[in-house]
C-alpha cells in the first residue's frame, strides 16, 4: 500500500477517534444540562421576559416589553413567536436554549480545531461541557447561551472567510453577515463582541478579500439599523440601577467563577496548560496570530464593561462576558502539538471528571438552581397549607404578583396572599397591616430585613424557615405549637439594653438613664446630646460567619418629626470599614405622638464581606446618633444576630 494512503487512513481513523470523543463530550454536556428536564424552574428574569410576551402586536412588544427592559430584541421577537405557537410552558421556553448550549460545544470545538488542533478543541470542548457557566446559562432563556452560540457561529465563518482558502467564499461571508446581525440583535455584549471581531479582521485581509469583507461590515450595519433607536434609548436610561460598582478584583474573582471557585480545577487547568507548553518548549519563541486574538477576545469585553462600569454607568456582570469566554480556553490549550489519543482520552476524561464532580458537589448546581425563589414559594405554601386550614394563615410575598402566579396558582389554587410589591407600604403601613391579621401563621417570602423584625412583634415564634439563591421563605405563628420542638430556632446571639443598670458592652450610657413613671429605666436625649446608647463588641464574639444577619431594635417617644438614626458601624484597624444607618422617622407613626414605637435596622454580613476571614480583628459598633438634636426618649435597646441565608448569592459567588 502506498505510503500516502497509509498516512490518509491514519488521518481518517484518527479523525474518527476525536469525533468519538467528541460524541462523548457532547452526551455529559446534554445529561448536564438536560437533567431532570421538567422541572428546572424559571428564574426572575425568565419570568420578567414571559411576562413582557403578552401583547397583541408586534409594535406594543416593542415599545412595552423591549426597550424598558435594557437588552436588544432579538430574544424577546424570538420568545413572542415561539411561545404564540409552540405555548408557554417551562420546558418549550427552555428546550431552544438548552439545544444552542449543545450546539456552543460543538462549534467552540471546530473553531478552536481550526484555529489550533483537535487536542486543543477536545479540551476546549470538555471545559464548555461541563463548567457551571455555560451549563447554567443553557438552563435560562435569556440571551446569553444564544449569544454565546451565534458569536461562535460567526466566528467559525469569519475564520474560514479570512483563513481558509475554499471556494465557499460568498457562503461564509453570507454566514458571517447574518450571525454577526443576530449578535447584535441578542445582547449589547455581544454587539460588542461582534464590533472586536470585525475590527480584528481588518488587520488579517488579504488581497481580494478586503473589498468584500468591508461589504460585508456595511450590510451587517444595515441589518442593524432598524434596532438604533432600540440602542439609543436605552444607552440613555441610566444602567442597571440596582448594580454596584465592581470590586477592583472583579476580573479575577470572574476567572474564578469560570473555574469553579475551587483549588482542584485550577490546578487541573494550570498542569493541562503547563503540559501543552512543555511538549512545545518553542512555544515562547513565537505566539500565533490565534493566540493573540484569543487573548484580545477575552480581555477587551472584560476591560470594556468595567472601566464603563466604574467610570459611566454600573452594567458589567459575569453574565454578558459568556461570549467571550472560550478564547481563555482557546489560549490556555493552544500550546499543544498532536498528542497520542490515549493522552486525549485520560485529559478529556480527568477534565470531565473534575468538573462534574465540583458542579454537583462543590457548586451543588442541582440543588441550588433548582430551587428557585417563585417555584419554592408555591411548593413550601402548599406543603405547609396540607397540614393547617388556609383560613389560619396570612401569606404576604413581596414580589411581582405576576411572576408568584407563574407557579402559585398552580400549586395552590383558589389561595389568596398579599403582595407589597410595588407599593407605597412603608415600615408604619406594613406594622398596621400585620397587626390587623388575626390569622395564627403568617408566611412571607422575600420581605426586606427590617419588616421581618415588624412581623415578629405580632407572629414571634418561628415555625419553619427556608433558603435559597435570592430568596428568603419564613412560616411564623402568634403562640408557640404544642411543644417547642416543633418550632425553629434562628437567634444566634441577643443583648438588651433596659437602662435599669449598665452593662458590659454598653457605653455612653451613665448620663442618660432617668426613671419614668413606672419607675422603669429609660434613656433621655436633648438637643444638646448628639451621640446616644452605643454597643461595641468583636465583630467574631457574636459571629462565625458572613452570612449571618444582625438585627437592631430599639423603642422611641417623641412628639416632633425629624429624629435621629440607628447606626450600625463595623471598624477594621481602627477606621471605619462598613457603615450603614436607618432614620428613626421611617418607623414613626404620627397618629401616636408621645407613645412608644419601634424602630429597627437589619445588616445583612454577605453583602459586606467576601470571605469569613475579612471579619477578623473587626469591632462592631452599633449606636443612636441624635442627628437632628431632638429631645428623644429610647428605652429597649436590642442587638441580635439571626441565622442568615449562605446561598443568597451562591451561584455567582463561592460557597462558604
Amino acid at each position: 500500500m502506498p505510503q500516502n494512503d497509509t498516512c490518509n487512513i491514519d488521518m481518517k481513523r484518527q479523525q474518527y477517534f476525536d469525533l468519538l470523543i467528541l460524541l462523548f463530550i457532547l452526551v455529559i454536556g446534554g445529561v448536564l444540562r438536560f437533567y431532570n428536564f421538567s422541572n428546572i424552574p424559571m428564574t426572575h428574569d425568565e419570568l420578567s421576559a414571559i411576562q413582557r410576551l403578552n401583547y397583541d402586536t408586534f409594535s406594543e412588544l416593542i415599545e412595552k416589553g423591549v426597550k424598558n427592559d435594557g437588552h436588544p430584541a432579538g430574544v424577546q421577537v424570538f420568545l413572542f413567536y415561539w411561545t404564540k405557537y409552540l405555548g408557554n410552558s417551562d420546558s418549550i421556553i427552555k428546550f431552544p436554549f438548552l439545544l444552542l448550549g449543545l450546539g456552543s460545544i460543538v462549534l467552540a470545538y471546530i473553531i478552536s480545531k481550526k484555529w489550533f488542533n483537535s487536542t486543543t478543541s477536545l479540551l476546549v470542548a470538555a471545559y464548555i461541557a461541563s463548567l457551571q457557566f455555560p451549563v447554567m446559562y443553557s438552563q435560562i432563556a435569556r440571551p446569553y447561551i444564544s449569544g454565546l452560540f451565534f458569536c461562535l457561529l460567526m466566528v467559525m465563518f469569519w475564520t474560514q472567510y479570512l483563513f481558509e482558502d475554499k471556494y465557499k467564499r460568498l457562503a461564509n461571508l453570507t454566514g458571517f453577515v447574518l450571525s454577526a446581525a443576530v449578535c447584535c440583535y441578542n445582547h449589547h455584549f455581544s454587539l460588542l463582541f461582534t464590533i472586536i471581531v470585525g475590527v480584528t479582521g481588518l488587520f488579517y485581509l488579504r488581497q481580494k478579500k478586503g473589498i468584500p469583507y468591508f461589504i460585508s461590515l456595511i450590510a451587517v450595519f444595515v441589518l442593524y439599523i432598524p434596532h438604533l433607536n432600540i440602542f439609543f434609548y436605552q444607552l440613555n436610561n441610566e444602567g442597571l440601577n440596582w448594580l454596584g460598582k465592581p470590586s477592583n478584583s472583579f476580573i479575577i474573582d470572574h476567572i474564578k467563577y469560570i473555574f469553579h471557585f475551587n483549588a482542584l480545577i485550577y490546578l487541573s487547568v494550570i498542569t493541562l496548560t503547563f503540559i501543552g507548553l512543555y511538549r512545545n518548549k518553542d512555544s515562547f519563541k513565537s505566539i500565533s496570530k490565534f493566540q493573540i486574538i484569543s487573548i484580545i477576545w477575552f480581555s477587551t469585553p472584560i476591560l470594556v464593561g468595567f472601566f464603563y462600569s466604574i467610570y459611566f454607568k454600573p452594567v458589567i456582570q459575569y453574565s454578558m462576558l459568556i461570549f467571550s469566554f472560550p478564547y481563555l480556553l482557546f489560549f490556555l490549550f493552544s500550546f499543544y502539538k498532536p498528542v497520542s489519543q490515549i493522552f486525549k482520552i485520560v485529559s478529556v476524561t480527568i477534565v470531565l471528571l473534575f468538573n462534574i464532580m465540583t458542579l454537583v458537589w462543590t457548586r451543588q448546581h442541582y440543588r441550588i438552581f433548582y430551587k428557585q425563589p417563585f417555584k419554592e414559594y408555591a411548593l413550601l405554601t402548599n406543603s405547609f397549607l396540607q397540614i393547617r386550614n388556609p383560613k389560619d394563615v396570612t401569606i404576604i410575598f413581596n414580589e411581582n404578583p405576576d411572576y408568584i402566579d407563574h407557579y402559585f396558582s398552580e400549586y395552590n389554587p383558589g389561595i389568596t396572599y398579599i403582595s407589597t410589591f410595588d407599593k407605597t407600604l412603608g415600615p408604619v403601613e406594613f406594622r398596621k397591616k400585620i397587626a390587623s391579621e388575626s390569622t395564627e401563621y403568617l408566611i412571607s417570602g422575600g420581605i426586606p430585613l427590617e419588616k421581618v423584625s415588624i412581623a415578629k412583634e405580632y407572629y414571634p415564634y418561628l415555625v419553619d424557615m427556608d433558603f435559597g439563591f435570592t430568596y428568603e421563605f419564613y412560616i411564623f405563628s402568634k403562640r408557640s405549637e404544642s411543644t417547642n420542638e416543633d418550632l425553629k430556632k434562628d437567634i444566634l446571639f441577643s443583648n438588651k439594653m433596659d437602662f435599669s443598670k449598665e452593662k458590659e458592652n454598653w457605653h455612653n450610657i451613665h448620663n442618660s438613664i432617668r426613671l419614668d413613671s413606672s419607675l422603669q429605666g429609660i434613656c433621655s436625649l436633648d438637643s444638646v446630646k448628639v451621640w446616644g446608647p452605643t454597643f461595641k463588641i468583636a465583630l467574631t464574639d457574636i459571629t462565625n460567619s458572613r452570612h449571618n444577619i444582625i438585627d437592631i431594635g430599639i423603642n422611641f417617644k417623641n412628639g416632633e418629626k425629624k429624629l435621629g438614626h440607628i447606626v450600625c458601624e463595623i471598624l477594621k484597624d481602627g477606621e471605619s470599614f462598613h457603615w450603614r444607618s436607618s432614620s428613626i422617622d421611617k418607623f414613626c407613626d404620627l397618629t401616636l405622638i408621645n407613645e412608644w414605637q419601634r424602630a429597627y435596622l437589619s445588616l445583612r454580613l454577605t453583602g459586606v464581606f467576601a470571605k469569613e476571614g475579612d471579619m477578623q480583628d473587626c469591632i462592631l459598633k452599633i449606636y443612636y446618633w441624635n442627628s437632628n438634636r431632638e429631645c428623644i426618649y429610647l428605652d429597649d435597646f436590642v442587638v441580635q444576630v439571626r441565622e442568615g441565608n449562605n446561598r443568597v448569592y451562591s451561584l455567582i459567588e463561592n460557597i462558604d
